[in-house]
């Protein structure tokens, strides 16, 4: 593995910014942007209407590293409808909900997004607080919100305040005259908390992110992964199919942590100064991720012994697969024509 200079990770890191802000725009992206699109035109519809569609949520399931955050993000940038128009105009309020979070401290997080600085101050009611969250909202023109790792709502808070949280959901998208479209994004557990109440379950529109298989998938990421490396004037070998099958298996089964990882094996080419991007590399990628061994290190082993091997943490969460065994996404899960 390459030993790498203050210098070098500079010059590197300059080098590989356009692959990390590279998009790759797959089937997943045009179903959300559908959903999207009708969640909004019955927003508009209800501006204008009595009565319009009631399904003004959108809720987008993923393990992590599914690419969630980078999918929406995207999303809601390049959409006409969520423009500004201008400073004072904010058409999405964003956050990412941050842990341990209340009814009341969601409240406070969200008029903070909205650009109101305030100090959480605990004698004032979550009510109070989310009465200014609409009042901001109103005057910004705001027409939707967006909650990332919205599965922190409800984690460790007690019926009481998940109660709370899924009446605040609701209430949302019932403000007379002005309904706002809210978008929830996060883990699996997350559609578990929300079914819970029929009347919040059934205002959303789903969007899973279910887990990609390296024996079908890997067709379409290796053009992709051509396309990272000619970017930066380098190529891959005639091994890039193997390469790319223990990627995604080294990735959970995960889209987006696929695509990360094959820029850090790019990256680890640019750091020995090479034009052909090999498996060592992605070795070298690997190991800096999770400080494995060379036997418990996806690249370095043997086909088809790599396939017992389980992810050692590239991701927060490992794969539910026993000790030795190789993590395959069942045919329930498993999202083959993702692109």
């Amino acid at each position: 593995m390459k030993d790498v200079s203050w210098e070098l990770a500079l010059s590197t890191a300059v080098r590989m910014a356009p692959l990390r802000e590279r998009y790759v725009e797959t089937r997943r992206h045009t179903v959300v942007a559908s959903q999207l699109n009708m969640l909004l035109a019955n927003r508009e519809m209800a501006l204008t209407q009595s009565k319009a569609d009631r399904k003004l949520g959108l809720l987008v399931v993923g393990s992590t590293g599914a690419g969630k955050t980078t999918l929406l993000r995207h999303l809601v940038r390049d959409h006409p409808y969520l423009r500004s128009r201008n400073a004072r105009h904010l058409p999405l309020v964003s956050l990412r909900v941050t842990a341990p979070v209340t009814n009341k401290s969601l409240a406070h997080q969200t008029l903070r997004a909205l650009g109101f600085e305030t100090d959480f101050e605990s004698n004032i009611s979550a009510h109070k607080y989310w009465g200014w969250v609409k009042d901001h909202a109103e005057e910004r023109d705001a027409c939707g919100f967006l909650f990332d790792e919205g599965q922190d709502l409800f984690l460790k808070a007690s019926d009481t305040e998940a109660r709370e949280a899924l009446s605040m959901i609701k209430g949302l998208m019932e403000i007379p005259g002005r309904p706002y479209v809210v978008i929830l994004s996060g883990g699996p557990e997350l559609e578990k908390f929300i079914e819970k109440d029929p009347m919040v379950s059934e205002r959303f529109y789903r969007a899973v992110l279910n887990p990609i298989a390296p024996d079908t998938a890997f067709r379409a990421l290796v053009p992709e992964m051509a396309a990272f490396a000619q970017q930066v004037g380098m190529s891959f070998g005639e091994d890039v199919d193997d390469i790319a099958k223990r990627v995604i298996h080294a990735s959970s089964n995960q889209l987006g942590r696929s695509l990360e990882l094959v820029v850090d094996g790019i990256q680890e080419a640019a750091y020995a100064g090479a034009v052909r991007v090999t498996m060592d590399m992605f070795a070298d990628a690997y190991h800096r991720h999770t400080n494995c061994g060379k036997a418990q290190n996806i690249f370095l082993v043997p086909t088809p012994d790599w396939r017992r091997l389980s992810p050692i943490k590239v991701t927060k969460k490992t794969v539910d697969s026993a000790p030795g065994h190789a993590s395959s996404p069942s045919a329930e899960t498993r999202e083959d024509a993702i692109w």
